[in-house]
């Protein structure tokens, strides 16, 4: 049955598609339908398409929403539930799932408006025609990139890759952040392994493609991470961190203990977000990336820094430590307990006695 429920009895005579049971937008030249019959079911079959790919959702949300009320129901049986987790269940609430190839088109959908489109001077934005063929062209490159190989694809290579260290096995991902109220989808991120060639990422999916063939002995696979975007009516929500925190929980099953991600010099609110994350700058490289411009999407020469966190136990946080950070902050430490006033204040308010310790800050001073 058509998920939109609206095939009509001529419609249903051709042959349907069989995910979707919709009616598929062309037919062969035996079909008694004439050309222009068949066009008219383009619009249709559209509607079909969507219909399904958002019923499709709504299942996986209910499935997921089950079991965590399943296991939420049976810990909230031995134990209260806290203040703090009420309010996160609460109105606001996102689900993490992971995309599979009929959503990429709302991915496509979603990377268009959170990248191309300027909220201060709407009048720049693209037109309906430009942001359908950029639209289209962008759910063609998701499916080259990360089409090939997800993660439903990659369980049964899970020991190979853990026997080879996580390299040698091609594996990808798409996550979508959905609204857990109206289902609406207003985050995604891409993980995929890319060859690397000394710390030099090979981005193109010739390269790609190549290594899949054994063609280039040099290149080491490597995750990073890429398009990373939340619309803009839903940032400042931490979506964005439990989007990466994902991230990395998935390069962990794939067996890798470093997580990469390649950001534009020019967007600071990205790379400091990145840098709360752990993640330490590696290298610079010039690169050229298409930017909207005055209502136009333009070549524009930008330059790409190239960022990894360690994921390994014990020793990651070490690794991805600031020290340049953790020596201010103990500076200003040792500073504010030399202060007379903090030994007063901790002497007679908490009755602690610091002098030893500004002592011993005063001399690190």
């Amino acid at each position: 049955k058509c998920p939109c429920n609206s095939m009509s009895p001529a419609q249903a005579r051709l042959a349907p598609n069989k995910r979707t049971g919709c009616v598929p937008t062309s037919t062969s030249s035996s079909s008694s339908f004439s050309s222009s019959s068949t066009l008219g079911l383009i619009p249709t079959t559209a509607r079909c398409v969507r219909a399904f790919s958002t019923r499709l959702k709504e299942t996986r949300r209910e499935v997921a929403s089950s079991k965590s009320k399943a296991s939420s129901s049976s810990s909230s049986s031995s134990s209260p539930s806290s203040p703090l987790a009420l309010l996160f269940e609460g109105r606001g609430a996102v689900d993490i799932c992971e995309a599979d190839l009929g959503d990429y088109q709302l991915v496509a959908n979603l990377l268009v408006d959170a990248f191309y489109t300027d909220t201060k001077r709407p009048e720049n934005n693209l037109s309906v025609t430009q942001k359908r063929s950029l639209e289209r062209d962008q759910n063609l490159d998701l499916r080259a990139r990360y089409g090939r190989a997800n993660r439903a694809n990659t369980i049964n290579l899970k020991s190979e890759s853990k026997a080879k260290g996580g390299a040698g096995v091609i594996q990808s991902a798409i996550l979508l952040a959905d609204e857990r109220d109206t289902g609406e989808s207003i985050g995604c991120v891409a993980i995929g392994t890319t060859p690397f060639i000394g710390n030099d990422a090979q981005l193109n999916i010739r390269d790609l493609y190549q290594y899949s063939n054994r063609r280039d002995e040099r290149a080491c696979l490597r995750p990073v991470v890429a398009n990373l975007a939340v619309r803009p009516q839903a940032r400042r929500r931490g979506i964005a961190k439990r989007l990466m925190r994902e991230c990395e929980m998935i390069c962990k099953e794939w067996g890798y203990q470093e997580i990469w991600l390649l950001v534009e010099k020019d967007n600071p609110k990205a790379r400091k977000l990145y840098k709360k994350l752990g993640y330490k700058t590696v290298k610079e490289e010039d690169d050229d990336t298409y930017k909207l411009v005055e209502g136009r999407i333009k070549q524009c020469e930008v330059k790409n820094v190239y960022m990894k966190k360690s994921l390994k136990p014990f020793v990651g946080p070490i690794e991805n430590a600031d020290y340049l950070q953790v020596l201010s902050l103990s500076w200003l430490l040792a500073g504010a307990l030399a202060n007379k006033d903090v030994q007063s204040f901790f002497q007679q308010e908490l009755g602690l006695d610091i002098s030893a310790l500004a002592d011993y800050a005063r001399s690190f001073q």
